[in-house]
């Protein structure tokens, strides 16, 4: 029987996964839900999104269809809920080749492939065996998630608007901003990993029609039940996407055929020039508050012991003195933080933050939060800040010919802590979109901490700890 440990997933995975099973075929998400190892190669629909609970647990949604994972009555894995249950909170475990297990917290299950009728992934086991062994791998390169609403730009520099013309709700390339809502249009993430896309300002969805794209479906369940309402975004850069209709499997494009510069399903490859659309977050503004550190899921890694600075003094007098010591300061320390959340493309968008900023207090104590504040910056952006370190240290009773010095050191460490949050977006039209929760924020930073001041007087030596001032931003004595 295999060896395993339960392991913490937040040093070992990273937010997007793929899972290779035993047979050298990744799990991925089908068209009802269900995921299965049959993919040779990986791609968004291999692409799972790792995200946790208040309680540890792990919560898996597929990055195609945004629904968790959850086990249906069969002990079978679908990706089919937009909120966690009971059965869809798992955990991870290292088995003793140094691969992974996935576990079920509902009853310690091991996830096994189970071959019958599908490779479905399955509830099966209560110890590993080889059908439970799978390979994780880094799959952030093939993740695609879409702002919840969006704008389009093409490739002669205008914005997708809304159009009405002969009775038609038409998609064409004529904006000169983003403007309102005749530009924004909201992604529905649907079961089978495409998207249903809604124009705001027409209150309807896209809808393939002889190739031309019309915003003429009123409900949702018409849209979500017509292939030709089903859009399949391929990330082609930060900013860059281009979308497949699942009707006639072509990629949408600026053409002009009589119809000027309209959005048509028409082209076989995603780098026609025309098909590269820029995507964009249709948000004003957003701010993001209520941040809760999952504190339970803190870790800290590549502790670093750092050469701050050095200096010395010589009492050249024949009376014993007190001197002032210099310390040149050798290497640069930074600090840097980032907020992320599971957004893969650019997100341009003023976004104001209230929380606090985790750091180190010692390293007895670990992680720590900050006292509450408000900054503004990008998610995903990453702030870098210098540490300030005293310079000038007053050393006592040095003897005469005796060389006073003083070393600065102190310690980094990368920190990593899951969070949740509430976000609330203006749209473009300068309207309240409303309160929203989210599960999927992660902080992760660079602390400077443990700094210390090793002092000599000649004769004898002082390890004096610096203390950080009320910002965090210097260690003074």
């Amino acid at each position: 029987m295999a060896k395993f440990e339960v392991v913490s997933a937040v040093p070992t995975l990273p937010r997007y996964i793929s899972i290779q099973g035993d047979n050298g075929l990744y799990l991925a998400l089908k068209s009802d839900g269900l995921v299965s190892f049959d993919a040779k190669e990986t791609n968004n629909l291999t692409t799972f999104e790792v995200l946790y609970d208040a309680d540890g647990a792990l919560l898996i949604r597929s990055s195609a269809n945004r629904r968790f994972w959850r086990r249906d009555a069969s002990n079978y894995i679908r990706a089919t809920t937009l909120n966690v249950t009971d059965a869809g909170r798992f955990k991870a475990s290292k088995l003793d080749t140094g691969n992974l297990a996935f576990q079920s917290t509902k009853d310690d299950l091991f996830l096994n492939r189970y071959a019958r009728r599908v490779d479905g992934y399955n509830a099966l086991e209560t110890v590993p065996n080889q059908w439970t062994e799978v390979r994780v791998t880094d799959a952030s390169d093939y993740a695609v998630r879409l702002p919840d609403y969006i704008w389009l730009k093409g490739n002669n520099g205008k914005y997708v608007h809304l159009h009405y013309e002969r009775d038609l709700n038409w998609l064409k390339f004529h904006g000169d901003s983003p403007s309102d809502d005749w530009g924004t249009n909201q992604v529905i993430p649907l079961l089978d990993g495409s998207v249903a896309l809604y124009n705001v300002k027409a209150g309807k969805f896209w809808r393939n029609s002889t190739n031309w794209i019309w915003a003429d479906v009123n409900k949702q369940e018409d849209a979500e039940s017509n292939p030709r309402c089903h859009f399949e975004p391929l990330k082609l850069g930060s900013e860059i996407v281009a979308l497949k209709n699942q009707f006639n499997g072509l990629f949408c494009k600026r053409l002009t055929d009589y119809w000027q510069s309209c959005l048509n399903a028409g082209t076989g490859s995603p780098n026609d020039s025309e098909a590269r659309l820029i995507v964009g977050d249709a948000t004003e503004k957003r701010s993001i508050f209520n941040v809760k550190y999952l504190m339970n899921l803190a870790t800290t890694s590549d502790q670093k012991l750092q050469l701050v600075g050095r200096g010395s003094a010589t009492n050249n007098s024949s009376n014993m003195m007190d001197m002032n010591v210099v310390v040149t300061l050798e290497n640069k320390v930074s600090k840097s933080s980032t907020w992320s959340n599971s957004f893969t493309f650019s997100q341009k968008v003023t976004t104001t933050f209230k929380c606090g900023v985790p750091f180190i207090g010692n390293a007895e104590i670990g992680v720590e939060i900050g006292t509450e504040q408000t900054f503004g910056h990008e998610w995903g952006e990453t702030t870098e800040e210098t540490v300030q370190f005293q310079t000038g240290y007053l050393v006592k009773d040095i003897g005469p010919g005796q060389m006073a010095s003083v070393t600065v050191t102190c310690s980094t460490a990368k920190i990593r802590i899951p969070f949740t949050y509430k976000c609330k977006d203006t749209a473009l039209g300068g309207y309240d979109r409303g309160t929203v929760d989210y599960i999927d924020g992660v902080y992760e930073g660079v602390a400077a901490y443990d700094t210390r001041a090793k002092v000599s007087n000649g004769g004898m030596v002082n390890e004096v700890k610096l203390r950080a001032d009320e910002e965090g931003r210097a260690f003074i004595l």
